[in-house]
């Protein structure tokens, strides 16, 4: 599997890939590349995470009724 391929069935960019075998994920089986993303992923720098706290900033300032900072 090539890294584009590898990148598309992860869901990430292929630069991503790059940046990432850098740092040690195998790229060889990609059930071994996804559990190493698992291990070694920062939560904090995920999209889901970042959607996740802009969804909540929109909920807290409608309750409030204004802007959060």
């Amino acid at each position: 599997m090539n890294k584009t391929e590898l990148a598309k069935t992860l869901g990430i960019l292929r630069q991503a890939v790059y940046k990432f075998l850098w740092q040690g994920m195998p790229a060889d089986d990609l059930q071994v590349a996804i559990d190493w993303r698992e291990k070694n992923l920062n939560i904090f720098r995920t999209k889901e995470y970042r959607i996740g706290l802009a969804v909540a900033r929109e909920r807290l300032e409608a309750e409030r009724g204004c802007k959060i900072s």
